[in-house]
């Protein structure tokens, strides 16, 4: 049976989740109703009391959290080292020490508002103390949310562990990679540990139980592969892994590798197919996820001769010459015209700005008329008197070239679809079924007037009460 019972650990909640179940307990358990007419002293002993109930419960959860995790420097020394490789050892007291710290924290806020409250000469100015020492024990625990994190990380992996008594006989099997010791406990114990021709297969730790000769034994598979060197020097606390003095102790062979002797098992030795002084080439067999063999062809080289010899052979036969255009004679008028063309169309704008140019200076010099306002047109006056103002804004070519409203700022038919749908959306809310109420639907202030529906109904008309 295990010493230590890390499943027992309660869960540690989030920094936001801490805060709802402290202050949703506080609304529970304090009274919530508080008048200004009360004594002062009613108002003082009402805001303290949830201050001080609120600290008591920050207080006792932390408390508990602190306690039920384990202590590196109580623990069994086996625990304290497979904890220090897991989590970190510097990380988890760091942890643990920083949530010591906020305890104490928000013990001193609580009691410096007190203090505050004690003064308070109103119900708003003790209300206003209370929400600021809740404020800022609430803000205390939200800097610690990465902690918290981490420690209920910490948490679900220590219940994970498997049991681990370090106080029976245990061999720890450690080696290199790859070399059978997954195997092994798999087929002196049930434990059911993964097994793959590749190395670092095994990633936990992993125990298992045997029984030799009405005695119980402890077999345990020490995580990554690197990591098992660490517990090599701890015989005195975790069992022996002194090869000699288990031989001496037990009649039993015990699978046991030194760390000088590398027994990597050579399976390239067996590949019949690959010459002896091939067969432990550096080319690996598989690459990147592909398989070398799949692309390599072993006449390659002699195709690519091959093909670099017919390659000449079809450039000496001029294969790859470009054939010679040979043109008759309208082909050459057609070409000799196009070319005219092209030449006559590049000298045509030109020739228009030379005309332009030179017939500016047979006209009338009008630069000295330009305040007389001779190009102004006259409003049309047929229609209307000249004293009436105009009923509409006169339409003008501005007018005729503005895109209608409905496609102004929108860059092209897409963004016109989407922007029009956003309105039937906007407009659908408002209208449907139960959308908001509008000027044309139905309103009836009250069902049953009271001017109507009460009384007794008399010997007159029957329309009015």
């Amino acid at each position: 049976m295990s010493l230590y019972n890390f499943k027992k650990i309660a869960v540690v909640p989030t920094a936001k989740d801490f805060i709802d179940i402290i202050l949703s307990k506080t609304q529970r358990k304090t009274p919530t109703v508080v008048h200004k007419h009360y004594k002062i002293t009613r108002i003082r002993a009402f805001y303290i009391r949830k201050v001080k109930f609120t600290q008591q419960n920050f207080h006792d959860r932390l408390s508990r959290i602190i306690q039920e995790f384990p202590k590196l420097d109580d623990v069994h020394p086996f625990y304290a080292d497979l904890m220090n490789v897991l989590y970190d050892k510097d990380h988890y007291k760091l942890g643990l020490g920083q949530l010591n710290t906020a305890r104490h924290l928000i013990d001193n806020v609580a009691k410096d508002y007190v203090r505050l409250l004690k003064y308070g000469d109103s119900l708003y100015r003790c209300k206003q103390l209370k929400r600021a020492a809740l404020g800022r024990m609430a803000t205390i625990m939200k800097r610690q949310g990465a902690n918290l994190t981490y420690l209920e990380q910490v948490r679900q992996h220590l219940a994970r562990l498997p049991s681990i008594d370090p106080y029976t006989r245990t061999i720890i099997i450690c080696g290199f990679p790859n070399v059978g010791k997954s195997s092994f406990i798999n087929k002196i114990t049930r434990a059911d540990v993964e097994v793959q021709p590749y190395a670092f297969t095994t990633k936990s730790l992993y125990v298992g139980h045997t029984d030799y000769k009405y005695l119980r034994w402890q077999i345990t598979r020490a995580d990554v592969e690197v990591q098992p060197y660490a517990f090599t020097t701890k015989s005195l606390y975790v069992g022996h892994t002194d090869y000699k003095y288990l031989r001496w102790q037990l009649d039993v062979v015990v699978f046991y590798n030194t760390v000088y002797d590398v027994n990597v098992a050579d399976l390239q030795k067996n590949y019949s197919e690959i010459p002896e002084e091939e067969r432990h080439d550096p080319i690996p067999e598989f690459w990147e996820g592909h398989n070398i063999a799949d692309y390599i062809d072993p006449e390659i080289f002699d195709k690519l001769a091959e093909l670099e010899k017919e390659e000449e052979v079809r450039e000496a036969g001029g294969m790859y010459a470009v054939p010679k255009i040979e043109l008759d004679e309208t082909m050459r008028e057609i070409r000799e015209i196009t070319t005219q063309i092209r030449h006559n169309y590049l000298l045509t704008p030109n020739d228009s700005n030379r005309c332009r140019y030179l017939s500016t200076g047979l006209s009338v010099d009008m630069s000295e008329t330009r305040e007389a306002h001779f190009t102004r047109t006259v409003s049309r006056s047929r229609s209307r008197s000249l004293s009436a103002p105009a009923a509409k804004r006169a339409r003008t070519d501005r007018t005729v070239s503005r895109p209608p409203r409905d496609t102004q700022g929108v860059k092209d038919v897409a963004m016109q679809k989407r922007a029009k749908k956003m309105a039937h959306v906007a407009i659908a809310k408002k209208t449907k079924k139960m959308g908001l109420k509008g000027e044309a639907d139905r309103f009836i202030g009250t069902k049953m007037p009271k001017h109507l529906f009460a009384g007794k109904r008399g010997v007159g008309k029957t329309d009015r009460r």
